[in-house]
Formats: structure tokens, sequence, C-alpha cells
């Protein structure tokens, strides 16, 4: 455990050093590319929407490109239907499915997810844009509107969205392999628990991390000498090392000072660096264990009650049951939604 001493010392260090006035730049830069790639994902998804709707349109109708635009916009490609209202179900369609992607922040996607994590994602948000467009049809009474063009479209869209994503991840994971676009880390400690931070981060490739060096804090269980070429800093010098470094996340190890935590946290927020913290292992205890949130706070699963195989058994038959019994009284609602 740090000593206040060491604290003061430590904080009065970080708070003389002034902050550099590349930190302003690069969090402007960074807001910049952000919002601009966000911008660029809303208009392909936009794109997709209406080129997946005019692929569907041509294949129920069997016209040509030049014929379906001069019905859309004559208004006799479906009737009873203006070109106004049409138009207004493809925006409110694409509206729903922008609106979803953002609050799955798909637009942003993070660099610790998997493929079928961002592909579950994905489906979800197209899926329910859909069933939002198929119960306004619903409500409307748009019996004349063809529901294979509908289908067909949301099938399209759903492929296409997903696709993209997963070219997308498998091209960052490529770059990441090679060391490009990767992220620059500090770990903080020289314990067990930062050696074996250091090994996942440089064996797991994707997940986009280059390992920079360790820094020295007292109290932590060394395996270094104090010239080893690996310990980098101290604390006292580690923002003015992550300054010439590009350094872009630090991750402090166990044990670790809450007072000093904090005020490095704070030091962290000013200059534009993420900060993580590793949870006390207890001797390796949780390694690998899943973490569960009760509320707002993370806790690890160490160990589960045992349930017998005869009891998991019987809620499998009865959680089937159930759901047949949900199916077979949906199918015929949905039937009569979907019947032209």
């Amino acid at each position: 455990m740090h000593s206040p001493k060491l604290r003061e010392r430590v904080s009065a260090s970080m708070s003389s050093s002034s902050v550099p006035e590349w930190v302003e730049g690069s969090k402007l830069n960074s807001a910049r590319t952000a919002e601009g790639t966000t911008t660029l994902w809303m208009v392909l998804d936009g794109l997709t929407v209406l080129g997946s709707a005019v692929i569907a349109t041509l294949y129920k109708f069997h016209i040509g490109p030049v014929a379906e635009a001069k019905g859309f916009w004559q208004g006799t490609l479906i009737h009873d239907w203006s070109i106004g209202i049409l138009l207004a179900l493809v925006c409110g369609f694409t509206f729903a499915l922008i609106n979803t992607s953002l609050r799955l922040h798909l637009y942003t996607p993070k660099r610790l997810t998997g493929y079928l994590h961002e592909q579950k994602l994905s489906i979800q948000a197209c899926l329910t844009s859909g069933l939002l467009l198929i119960g306004t049809l619903y409500l409307i009474r748009a019996e004349s509107i063809s529901r294979t063009v509908v289908l067909v479209t949301l099938g399209l869209v759903t492929i296409s969205l997903s696709l993209r994503r997963l070219i997308y991840r498998a091209l960052i994971y490529k770059n990441f392999e090679r060391g490009v676009g990767t992220r620059n880390v500090l770990i903080v400690g020289t314990g067990p628990e930062a050696h074996a931070l250091r090994h996942h981060l440089e064996s797991v490739k994707h997940l986009g991390y280059t390992f920079i060096g360790f820094i020295d804090s007292p109290g932590s269980t060394t395996r270094f000498s104090a010239s080893s070429s690996d310990v980098v800093g101290t604390l006292k010098t580690m923002f003015q090392y992550a300054r010439k470094q590009f350094v872009d996340e630090i991750f402090f190890t166990p044990p670790c000072d809450r007072e000093l935590v904090r005020d490095v946290a704070e030091e962290a927020r000013i200059r534009g660096v993420a900060l993580r913290v590793v949870p006390d292992m207890y001797g390796s205890l949780p390694w690998n264990k899943p973490i569960e949130y009760i509320g707002q706070l993370p806790t690890i699963l160490l160990h589960r009650g045992h349930v017998s195989e005869a009891s998991l058994l019987l809620k499998r038959l009865r959680d089937i049951f159930f759901s047949a019994l949900v199916l077979v009284t949906l199918v015929p609602c949905c039937w009569q939604l979907l019947s032209p």
C-alpha cells in the first residue's frame, strides 16, 4: 500500500507539469474523425436501404430500372399509394435503423468485442426496424403493398449490413496483426497480474494493443531489477514518458492505492489518456471467470451452486413447451399480417 507522502509527491509532480498543447488538438482531431466515421456509416446504411428496396421491387414486378423509376415517380408502381407515402415509409425504416444502430453503438464499434457479438447487434437492429415497418403497414392497412417486397428488402438490408461489418472488422484485425492502428499501453506494476496482462495483450493480437513498458509502482511484487529495460519509468515520470511514446491507455494492476488511482485518473482525463484498472485477482482465483453486473456494480462469479441434470432437463422441456405454445398462438396472426 502506498504511503500518503508518496501520493503527495506523485500528485505534486503531476499537477506541476503543464498540460501539453497537443492534448487539446488530439482530442479535437479524434472527435472529428469519430463524427466523420459515424456520418459515413449512416449514409451507407441509407444507401443500402434504398438499393435493397429497388432490388426487391425489380424482383417482385419483373420490370426494368427505368420503368420502375417512372412508375414510382408517377405513383403507378403501387396502386393507391402516392410517392410521398412510399418515401415516408422508406425514410421511416431508414430512420429507425439508424436510430437503433446508434443506440447499440454499431457506428462506434468497440475494439474488444468479437465477430459474433457485432453480428448479433446488427441483426437485432435490422429486425427491430423491420418489425416497426411491418407494424406501420398493418396500422395504415397497406394491403396493396407487397409483403414480398418488404421481406426481401429487410433480408437484403440485414445481409448487406452484416457482411459489411464482417469485412470491416476482418480488415481491422488484419491491420492489428501487422501493428497498424493499435493502441500503445503502459502497465503500472510489475507483479504477477501485470505480467499476465502483458502476456495476454501480446498473444491476442486482435485486441489491438502494443505493450510499451511497465511503470514501477512501490508496493508491487516485482520480478525485475531496477535496470530492467521493460521498466520504463516511475509514477512521477509516467505521463512524461506517455507523451514521448504516444501512449493511448494506462493499465493499473494491483495492489492499487485508491487515492493514488483517483489522482492519476484525473490527470489522465486532462491529458486525454485512457485509464483502466485491473481488479485484485486474489491469487489468480477469478481468472477466466465471467463478470456480472448487479445493478451498476460489477461482480466476479467465483462459484455457482450445483444444479442436478434432471432439474435442467425438466426446465429445458418446460421452456420448449411454452415456446411452442407461443409460436402456435402467434403463427396465425403473423400469417394474416404477411398475407398480400
